[in-house]
């Protein structure tokens, strides 16, 4: 079983190249575009690593 990793950026082609390259390395690399996405992807899905952008909408940090 692969690891699941959540990319969650809000730039579509910085989201789906990471997506390429994690699923090119034999992770299942799942996707969010807001904070509130990935919230309920999180719950859903339950990855074992998230890969976050610093500044995403109106949360930083």
């Amino acid at each position: 079983m692969s690891a699941k990793v959540l990319v969650v950026d809000d730039d579509q082609a910085t989201r789906e190249g990471l997506k390429q390259i994690l699923d090119n390395s034999g992770f299942h690399a799942i996707t969010a575009a807001t904070f509130q996405q990935a919230v309920h992807t999180i719950r859903a899905a339950d990855p074992d690593l998230l890969i976050v952008d610093v500044r995403l909408g109106e949360y930083n940090g």
